[in-house]
């Protein structure tokens, strides 16, 4: 409890401050992107900047590869074939982001000074979640007609790496301290499909194409500071 106290403490000193340079506190952006996996993301976030050139940043990802991933085949004994009963559980990604924020000294633009440009450098981390995911396999007899499912069969995958780093850096061109547009590039080692490569079913292994060196994306964002 004493620590919870120091911490709201802190906070609310921060925010006073903030306060007495007569700037944006707070700032609120949603971006999307597109990232070397194939996939598209979004990624709303919350930005405290008690002080002019830092701050610290939390996002949400969501993250959805362009086309489902399908698993389907034969068993091993010929008899049934199998595919998997819901396809969004492979093809989508979910994390959590915190990130300190550094900002460069704005250039500042315009005839009454209404418009500033700056870039921003954001190292942190990624955690990813659940950290396993269940599959469900269906399968049917392995003959000509139309059948309903024989049996369901239920996979846990591999545990995902729960952590990775990432870099951010961005420029962004802020409108009479209010309304923030925003390019971003992000360098992660981040594999989206963590835990999931190594997932085994009736003796087969889940071909989801190589694994990057690294995990890149581009991002364009709106936000607003108040």
């Amino acid at each position: 409890m004493r620590g919870i106290f120091v911490i709201i403490l802190l906070i609310c000193g921060l925010s006073v401050y903030g306060q007495t340079e007569k700037r944006p506190l707070w700032k609120i952006q949603l971006e999307g992107a597109l990232d070397n996996y194939d996939r598209w993301e979004v990624e709303p976030s919350v930005t405290f900047q008690p002080f002019k050139y830092a701050g610290i940043g939390v996002s949400f990802l969501f993250s959805k590869s362009l086309d489902d991933i399908h698993l389907n085949g034969v068993s091993a004994d010929k008899k049934f074939h199998f595919e998997l009963n819901d396809e969004k559980v492979l093809s989508t990604h979910l994390a959590c982001r915190i990130a300190p924020q550094f900002y460069t000294p704005s250039w500042i633009l315009g005839h009454d000074q209404e418009y500033a440009l700056y870039l921003t450098f954001s190292p942190g981390i990624t955690c990813s979640f659940p950290p396993t995911k269940h599959i469900t396999l269906a399968y049917f007899p392995n003959s000509t007609g139309v059948w309903a499912p024989h049996h369901y069969e239920d996979l846990r995958t591999s545990r995902a790496e729960p952590l990775s780093f990432q870099l951010k850096t961005s420029v962004s061109l802020e409108i009479e301290e209010s309304l923030i547009i925003s390019l971003g590039y992000t360098l992660s080692n981040l594999d989206p499909y963590s835990g999931v490569r190594e997932t085994v079913f009736d003796g087969n292994m889940l071909n989801l194409g190589k694994k990057h060196p690294f995990f890149h994306s581009n991002s364009i964002g709106i936000g607003v500071g108040f």
